[in-house]
């Protein structure tokens, strides 16, 4: 039993002198720094990428969510011979077209059409139809011509 008293009595903790506390506290800096480093590198590139993600997020929402998936047809009338010009939309890609009264269309895809009329007083029809909307819009000497959205629901404007 000596013995172990003997043994207990020689264990002594390390006594650190000012030098070594010194150095092990920059040691622990340095440590620190470096974790806070790498942090920070991570949340910078996490940040990035919700940014991008947050700017391109519509540009791939938009293109598959917004597509009409059925053909629509439409049919221009009025002023027989009447010309027009315009353009349609489809797949977000402009279309443009012109032409003379009557004339038709059928496409898959069109989520916007614009028809100008060549002179204001022609009148102009448009018939349209696809999936299970129609619409018809008569353009008088009023009107330069017709605007119809498809996405999101049919909306015709008539261009002043």
């Amino acid at each position: 039993m000596e013995r172990a008293r003997a043994k207990a009595s020689t264990f002594s903790l390390p006594i650190f002198n000012s030098i070594e506390i010194c150095r092990l506290i920059n040691h622990l800096l340095n440590v620190i720094r470096t974790i806070m480093k790498k942090f920070a590198i991570v949340l910078v590139s996490i940040s990035l990428i919700v940014i991008v993600g947050l700017l391109l997020w519509p540009r791939f929402h938009d293109s598959s969510h917004n597509n009409t998936a059925y053909a629509t047809s439409m049919q221009l009338s009025g002023t027989p011979g009447a010309g027009f010009s315009g353009e349609y939309m489809r797949d977000g890609k402009h279309i443009a077209i012109s032409g003379v009264l009557p004339w038709s269309l059928t496409d898959s895809n069109i989520s916007r059409l614009e028809i100008l009329k060549a002179k204001a007083e022609d009148t102009l029809v448009l018939d349209a139809r696809g999936g299970a909307s129609t619409v018809s819009a008569p353009s008088g000497r009023d009107s330069k011509g017709i605007r119809l959205k498809t996405d999101g629901g049919w909306k015709v404007e008539f261009i002043r």
